[in-house]
Parts: structure tokens; sequence; C-alpha cells
């Protein structure tokens, strides 16, 4: 993949990277904030994505016509809410049916929402109603772009089985793999999808992962003829110059608006390619 692509990297707000002045704990990040939708911590991890995407498409040596976001629901989450995505490769994890799945599994990352309601469970309808506006179910079907779903085994929580739902919602042509138990193989079954989707012009193309434990993103795109391939360490980074804010609005199928407050920072670089950096 890198080899081929530009692939941008994206650490959202409280990940290693990126962790000041907010410093997530695991487990009990993906239900801090949980209290009120106002405070989700979501709402600006995934406009961290999205600003990322932004930055991207500003870059000269990308291809802005071939766009691929690989991560976990973030990855859907942003296909959803940009056009610019021209392909998904998901590995759903925590945002297709939240409550549901959490109540039948011990298993993180899935069991910090169980665990939060054991503890607080006179915010059940509250929490149920806060994860509905991130449910994949609603937003698939913004979702445009070819998408690979990478599903759990037949016994998984997230089965293809149980992804039938989410991929019969996507707008796109999907293709569900079902995982053989290795990361190896799965991985390697998402690089030839890319590439097979890719084949036509190998000369320039793009990455956006979004995915990771639990949010980590990574765009990949293509690079521009007359770009050189370089990497990180060569390039560099020169400064971080300002900070600001954006805001943009998430909206589910019949579901009430959620406002994302993202804080970002301006990167200046030293020279024609930068891979990867954390925002």
């Amino acid at each position: 993949i890198r080899s081929r692509y530009v692939t941008f990297s994206i650490a959202g707000r409280g990940m290693r990277g990126s962790d000041k002045p907010y410093t997530a704990m695991y487990p009990g990040q993906l239900t801090d904030g949980l209290e009120s939708a106002d405070t989700y911590v979501y709402r600006g991890i995934i406009a961290d994505a999205i600003r990322g995407l932004e930055y991207l498409m500003t870059r000269p040596e990308v291809d802005s016509t071939r766009i691929v976001t690989w991560g976990n629901d973030i990855a859907v989450m942003v296909a959803a809410r940009r056009s610019e995505i021209t392909h998904v490769v998901s590995t759903p994890a925590y945002l297709f049916d939240t409550v549901e799945h959490a109540l039948k599994t011990s298993s993180y990352p899935l069991a910090e929402y169980s665990d939060y309601l054991r503890l607080y469970p006179d915010r059940k309808n509250e929490v149920i109603s806060i994860l509905s506006m991130y449910n994949l179910r609603w937003h698939a079907p913004a979702v445009r772009a070819e998408t690979l779903l990478r599903a759990d085994h037949s016994n998984g929580i997230y089965s293809p089985e149980v992804l039938a739902g989410l991929e019969n919602g996507i707008a796109g042509d999907v293709t569900v793999h079902e995982s053989e138990r290795s990361s190896f193989k799965d991985g390697l079954f998402a690089e030839k999808w890319i590439t097979e989707k890719f084949s036509v012009r190998m000369s320039k193309r793009s990455f956006l992962n979004t995915g990771g434990a639990h949010f980590n993103g990574r765009f990949v795109a293509l690079y521009q003829n007359q770009y050189r391939r370089t990497s990180c360490a060569s390039q560099g980074v020169k400064s971080v110059s300002s900070r600001d804010q954006t805001s943009l609005r998430l909206t589910g199928d019949n579901r009430p608006n959620l406002l994302f407050i993202a804080t970002y920072c301006w990167v200046e670089f030293s020279k024609d390619i930068f891979l990867s950096t954390s925002v």
C-alpha cells in the first residue's frame, strides 16, 4: 500500500501523538462524555477524521478523484459525510446497533458500553438515544462509495449475517469479506481488493485510514505523476502554526442533528510530500 499510495494517518484527539490537552483512557474512551450528546467525545473524534480528509484534498500530489478511507466504523461515517470518498474499507467494531450487541458480549471494545450501563443503569435510554446518532445503520444510505466490509467470522459479533443490515443499507456497491481469522490473510484480501479497484491507472492513488484502537485515521491518496515518492522521516514537519475550530453536522435518518466541534492544527511541510501526521 505505502509503495503505491499517499497514506495520510490520523491520530484523533486523545490518541497517542494527539493526547494534549485531552488524553483518552483505555478502556473508557468509547463512553467518555456519554452522559449527554453535547459532551460525548466521539462528536469531536469523527470531526477530526473529516478535517483530515479536507486537508488531504488540498494536497497537490493527490488524485482527488480516487480516495479510500480505511478503518473501523469511522471510515463509513466519513464516507457518509463527504462525497469525495470513492472507496471504503471498514471493519465495523462498535457503532452498528451498539447497545444491542454490547449486551451480548464481554469482549472489548463493545464491553465498554455494557460496563457503562451496569454502572449507570438509569442512563440506558439516554445512552441508546445518543448512540443512535452514530449508528451506521442510519448513515449507510448516504454512502455511495464502493465499500468493502470486513466482517467477523461466522460466530463473531459482527458476522456477515449481522452486517447484512449494514450491507443492504449502503447505497454503493458492497463486498463483504468474512474474516479468515488471520490478520495477514484479511489484510491481504483488502489490499488486493483496493488494487483491483484501481488497476486501470496504477500511477496515482490515495488513502485515509480512520481505524485503530479505537480511532486512528489513515487516508490513502494517489500520487500525482509529477511528484516523487518520499518518506515522512526525510521530509518531516517544520512547524505547527495555529489552531482553529470548525463545526460540522451529522444527521441520521429521522434522527436529531449532532453538532461536531473539531479542534485541529494547520501543519506546515518542509517539501513536496508528507505521508502521515497527527491532527
